[in-house]
């Protein structure tokens, strides 16, 4: 079973070693999962002991090899790595499942899920536990009769302000805590039922010492001032404080999970008769690297040559395009072709801006981390879809410091195709670059509300109708 692992892991390693940029990246979010990983083949190596492991290839899995090889193809072609790095271990149980049989694939089951708490997917849990962080240890503070306030996630007190950023959400501590229990449930060989409860369990116990920590640091301050050791360095002390809630979750653990149950008996051989054997699992193998195939000859395909075009002497009375303006400089990372400019009729301004890629991955993508419409000092108020004169189109308002607002309209384009979201447009280009190369863009279109949203709106309206400024987008 591990040289199958060995195996899945050279096959899509761009995936796999995308993972592991994440775990050694100073975010520290999912530094765990170095450890993750190796625990999994750790498992996956006594499973194979266990079942006594040997290969029963089943053909009927092939379908179901290759749909998952051609998703993760799909994904890795349109630069969306989260969803490449999640079907890893559902490609790797396939995998199994179609080479050694369904006994040793029900024993695989954890050790290919266990490998989800290493995977980058649990990100938006970040906000939420940050927000619910800040209240929670306000709460505990004022329980210690220290008075704090609370604005966003800042806590005031009369040492200073603490701000709860994003690395004090308690999101590492809570994956490893999950990652803690789901360990001990497996390797006590416990039921479904009470494995969910070891989750809950560690979980909220997991959170509660984040809690703790966080106070415990404001206390600090509040009792040593703003500029003791422990609030200047308080990354040890929050595992400290993690290592003593251990403490008290193995007794509680042994508890709720009570004796441990029977593994399984292997069942019996379902895979071909003797003379089949060759072929299924030459098929099998087949089935898993057609999709890193044809990403290795997608990647080798010539790309396009693209330019990037705005409205050149647009007539009927508009004037443009003239130099950019200051604040507002839209960023799209890697894109192969930029332009910006201003265009006037009147007292009516419109800035148009175009990013366009020949090819796209990961960091250099329409959508994804980097990308920015709005400006630095601008809060998203509003985001709706609508139509102008039968283009389908988004409607960003925004808002900037002195009650100043702007309206800006956006459209995707890959291959001459139309896109107003942005995830169906990068899987588009999933598809699309499967057998060709097709061009990318963005146009973006401006307008300030000076006043009145509405004027802004009849402003880039009339541009659009005019300069027919999303034809050739």
């Amino acid at each position: 079973m591990l040289l199958l692992t060995a195996l899945v892991a050279a096959l899509y390693w761009p995936s796999l070693a995308a993972l592991g940029a994440v775990w050694g990246s100073d975010r520290g979010t999912y530094s765990q999962g170095y450890l993750i990983g190796a625990l999994s083949l750790w498992m996956l190596g006594q499973r194979g002991c266990e079942t006594s492991a040997r290969l029963q290839p089943n053909i009927a899995m092939l379908p179901v090899v290759l749909a998952l090889g051609f998703l993760w193809l799909i994904c890795a072609r349109a630069g969306i790595q989260t969803a490449e790095a999640l079907l890893l271990p559902v490609i790797l149980w396939a995998a199994i499942r179609a080479a050694f049989g369904a006994a040793v694939a029900r024993a695989a089951v954890f050790p290919c899920a266990f490998l989800v708490l290493a995977i980058p997917v649990w990100d938006p849990l970040s906000a939420p536990l940050q927000a619910l962080t800040t209240q929670v240890s306000a709460g505990i503070l004022r329980l210690a009769q220290v008075p704090n306030q609370v604005s966003g996630n800042f806590i005031h007190i009369n040492a200073g302000t603490f701000e709860v950023a994003a690395g004090c959400s308690g999101l590492s501590m809570l994956l490893v805590g999950l990652a803690i229990a789901g360990l001990y449930g497996e390797m006590q060989s416990q039921p479904v039922a009470r494995r969910v409860m070891l989750f809950a369990l560690a979980a909220a116990m997991s959170l509660l010492a984040n809690w703790i920590r966080v106070a415990g640091i404001i206390y600090a301050g509040y009792l040593k001032g703003m500029h003791t050791t422990l609030v200047r360095d308080h990354y040890g002390f929050g595992w400290v404080v993690f290592a003593v809630m251990l403490i008290g979750f193995f007794p509680l653990a042994r508890r709720l999970a009570g004796a441990s149950a029977a593994p399984a008996s292997p069942a019996a051989p379902d895979g071909p008769a003797a003379g089949r054997f060759g072929v299924a699992v030459s098929l099998i193998l087949a089935a898993l690297a057609i999709g890193p195939a044809w990403q290795l000859a997608a990647e080798w395909r010539e790309p396009p040559h693209v330019t990037a075009n705005l409205p050149q002497d647009p007539g009927t009375h508009w004037t443009g395009p003239g130099d950019a303006p200051r604040g507002w400089a839209p960023q799209f990372p890697g894109a192969d072709a930029e332009r910006i400019g201003v265009y006037a009729r009147g007292e009516q301004r419109v800035t148009a801006f175009t990013a366009v890629y020949a090819v796209q991955r990961h960091a250099k993508k329409l959508v994804g981390y980097g990308v920015e419409i709005l400006g630095a000092d601008e809060t998203l108020l509003s985001r709706k879809r609508i139509d102008v004169g039968g283009q389908p189109l988004v409607e960003i308002e925004a808002e900037s410091p002195g009650n100043r607002h702007a309206i800006v309209w956006l459209r995707y384009t890959v291959g001459g195709r139309h896109f107003t979201s942005g995830w169906w447009a990068q899987l588009g280009y999933g598809w699309g670059s499967l057998f060709d190369s097709p061009g990318s863009s963005v146009m973006l279109l401006r307008a300030q509300c000076d006043g009145s949203c509405e004027a802004a709106r009849t402003s880039l309206t009339k541009f659009v109708t005019d300069t027919r400024a999303l034809a050739g987008t």
